[in-house]
């Protein structure tokens, strides 16, 4: 016997969404809450307004195509300790390996931040960069991209490190031996996302905390490149 397909039914089938994993739309809306109380009430040196404007909408956008997706993607869950616990280690980590390989090894020159731009640049790296850069780049892409390719872990590392990369397009302004470099710490910090401390990921906490000791060496905060208005040390 067949079966019966109602108009109800079948509409209800055409337009079902993603059901995304509650955790993630929480943090996803926690994230753009507090970008935004800080888009609104931080007004000092080291944070860039216009550039703060984009990393709200990407945020943004995520939750958007959960809501208008029609694909099922099945996200690693979000637990505020382990999350916590794995950014502090990448922090620490990338914090040593960074100002090693940069500094030590490849004699690097790192940015210089004054007094009264510190606390922007911390939070535009943190709260906006690093958190939207990692939740777009290297939480839901690389998750669609394993939807459509389930058996390549290859695919998902490529495309969406090559589309982190050329997101750095116009601050790199072209420059290919960057967008190399972005593309390199993009497969990275994919795969150490995947990799298994205990019985779970390292996952987005992980990658934050990396991502925003990464950032943070090279402007010159985590180097030690802190100066006054005046230019002394």
């Amino acid at each position: 016997m067949s079966e019966t397909v109602t108009p109800r039914a079948a509409t209800r089938r055409l337009t079902r969404a993603v059901t995304p994993n509650t955790r993630a739309m929480v943090f996803g809306m926690t994230l753009i809450f507090i970008q935004l109380y800080y888009y609104i009430n931080y007004d000092k040196g080291g944070f860039n307004r216009e550039t703060a404007l984009i990393y709200i909408i990407i945020p943004i956008a995520v939750l958007a195509w959960f809501m208008a997706s029609r694909l099922t993607v099945n996200l690693d869950k979000l637990m505020l300790w382990p999350m916590i616990r794995n950014g502090f280690i990448g922090f620490m980590v990338t914090w040593a390996a960074v100002t090693f390989v940069y500094g030590t090894l490849m004699g690097s020159e790192f940015g210089t931040v004054t007094t009264t731009e510190f606390w922007g640049v911390i939070i535009m790296q943190v709260l906006f960069v690093a958190c939207s850069e990692e939740l777009a780049f290297r939480y839901v892409l690389p998750t669609y991209l394993k939807g459509i390719w389930p058996r390549s872990i290859l695919i998902p590392t490529i495309y969406s490190s090559a589309a982190f990369a050329m997101f750095h397009w116009g601050v790199y302004q072209g420059n290919m031996f960057s967008l190399v470099v972005a593309f390199i710490m993009g497969c990275i910090w994919y795969t150490a996302s995947q990799y298994t401390l205990g019985t779970q990921k390292l996952g987005l906490g992980f990658t934050i905390g990396s991502h925003a000791a990464y950032n943070l060496v090279l402007v010159g905060v985590l180097a030690g490149n802190i100066t006054t208005i005046s230019g002394g040390l």
